[in-house]
């Protein structure tokens, strides 16, 4: 089984919160030099740092374990894909909302369809 490196993880949710890593590190009464190396995969936090970081940035631990990755299958070869949650609503909402009209821009306009795709993207990027 291969390592498991939250990293990318760790420094998305911080940063999506706006907070630096002097604050994590002072929030937490570690070094900054020890955020730091979290988020490059240089170090793994202990089980109670990820309970603490998960408290700080108010997120569960499948937030910072990315628990959005999805096996699919092709015949007999399998592919994990990692999707975040935000393009996972964003796709539904598109779906839910749009599929008749995106379906007939994709069909008839494919220049319209990239439009439309583009602005209602913004509301998830």
């Amino acid at each position: 089984m291969g390592e498991i490196k939250i990293g990318e993880s760790l420094k998305r949710i911080r940063e999506e919160k706006n907070l630096k890593q002097e604050y994590v590190a002072e929030s937490l009464k570690i070094s900054k030099p020890a955020v730091s190396k979290y988020e490059n995969n240089k170090a793994n936090p202990s089980y109670e740092v990820l309970i603490k970081l998960a408290n700080l940035y108010d997120v569960s631990l499948d937030d910072i374990f990315s628990r959005d990755m999805f096996i699919v299958s092709e015949e007999d070869e399998n592919y994990y894909l990692r999707v975040s949650k935000n393009m996972i609503k964003f796709v539904n909402n598109l779906l839910k909302d749009d599929y008749s009209r995106l379906l007939n821009y994709i069909l008839n306009d494919p220049d319209q369809s990239i439009k439309l795709i583009a602005s209602k993207m913004k509301d998830y990027i």
